[in-house]
């Protein structure tokens, strides 16, 4: 008889050992939610729902079981059960399920039930598992059921629905700003702050800021859906392309893009970009030194970090700049020369600053209506922080000993 109705947040029921949502009569509500049965060990894997209304020789009613805005799915065929009862064929069993992603057969005609739903079944190109962003990570034994870019589940979810129940996400993304919002407990957070970088640059009449795409000639436009083939150039004051340029869910764009991997030659159609990497540059030799010698002795290191500087035709700091300016400058200069080149992260870290430049940016952001990421980022470890050793590899060593339990201070 329990009344079941999802408290004012979203919520993911995954990977339970067994079925993820199991309802014998009552009344249930869930908007917003997630089941998912992706189990790495297939003996404790369930389906992900399963309702009735009886329990063995017990009669439950099932008064109602709703589902709004709902992805149900996992590795079987079919992922939802239901039965009814056929001894009490007068008891309630009623259920519905409106804008939800579903992982079972779709019936012809389409059971009246099921409400503009789509169904996670062959011949989809993105079925189950794809959904999500990594759905299991064989090193860290944790799984993520964010969207991955290609689901369909975004930008079909009903926002009336989203607008009166659930405005925020799990991690207390703004849904509603999104005219589009999506399935599932996570709202799909596609964003870009590189246009601050960009600015930085620009600002600074830092040449390395021509690494950066900023105009482009193809389909762009006010409007989403009357998009017209023209010239779009980004305008750092506003930080937005014009006209506006738009991803494919669609939103609007407001990132810059690196051009550093761009293959000029090789033809699109061959999807084989021969672009090379860079791993180890002569100005990363010339900032390693320039940090190492200023660190050992104040001041050191200044010719090697104005070499750099102006490469990129920024003026020479002069002799007599403090050991702390030169370091603060010394980091600044690696974020504008290694954009992209997968550095910042190891750099933070280092610094003691992992996270600060993020967190700081999208605040800015979700002020100036660029991305509606307003989470805090809630675990940022210090350079002195002893990660633990992934269980696959403690698993194909019996010589490796777990690392201890420690507090990032």
């Amino acid at each position: 008889k329990a009344k079941i109705i999802s408290s004012p947040s979203a919520h993911q029921i995954t990977n339970a050992g067994g079925i993820c949502l199991k309802v014998r009569g009552g009344e249930v509500a869930l908007v917003h939610c997630t089941l998912g049965s992706f189990s790495p060990f297939s003996a404790a894997r369930g389906t992900a729902l399963d309702f009735a209304n009886f329990d063995g020789d017990v009669r439950l009613p099932l008064t109602g079981l709703q589902f709004g805005n709902c992805i149900i799915t996992g590795y079987k065929e079919d992922e939802i059960m239901g039965a009814q009862s056929t001894t009490y064929t007068d008891d309630a069993f009623a259920y519905a399920f409106y804008s939800c992603l579903l992982n079972t057969p779709k019936t012809d005609p389409e059971d009246p039930r099921m409400l503009q739903c789509l169904y996670d079944q062959k011949p989809a190109e993105v079925l189950r598992e794809k959904h999500f962003a990594n759905l299991f990570n064989s090193r860290t034994l944790i799984s993520d059921f964010r969207l991955a870019a290609e689901s369909p589940a975004i930008g079909t979810a009903d926002a009336e629905i989203t607008a009166e129940f659930y405005p925020t996400d799990m991690n207390g993304v703004d849904r509603v700003t999104d005219t589009k919002p999506h399935m599932g407990c996570y709202q799909y957070a596609r964003f870009g702050v590189s246009g601050y970088l960009y600015e930085e640059m620009v600002n600074n009449g830092d040449k390395r800021a021509n690494a950066c795409l900023t105009y482009f000639e193809g389909l762009c436009g006010d409007d989403a859906s009357a998009l017209t083939s023209q010239p779009c150039s980004y305008n750092v004051a506003t930080h937005s392309w014009e006209p506006k340029a738009w991803n494919d869910r669609p939103a609007e764009m407001r990132a810059v893009f690196n051009c550093k991997y761009f293959d000029q030659h090789t033809d699109y159609s061959l999807m084989m970009p021969n672009a090379n990497f860079p791993i180890f540059r002569y100005s990363e030799v010339l900032l390693n030194y320039a940090e190492a010698a200023n660190l050992l002795s104040a001041g050191s290191g200044l010719e090697e970090l104005n070499k750099v500087r102006t490469r990129a035709g920024l003026a020479a700091l002069p002799l007599g700049t403090s050991q702390s300016e030169i370091d603060e400058d010394i980091f600044n200069q690696r974020r504008y020369e290694f954009v992209g080149e997968g550095k910042i992260f190891y750099d933070e870290l280092r610094k003691d600053k992992l996270a600060d430049l993020a967190t700081e940016k999208c605040k800015r952001a979700s002020a100036e209506g660029i991305t509606y990421i307003t989470s805090e980022i809630v675990f940022k470890p210090k350079k002195t922080y002893l990660f633990k050793i992934p269980q696959s590899d403690l698993d194909s060593n019996s010589m490796l000993e777990q690392n201890p339990d420690n507090v990032s201070k």
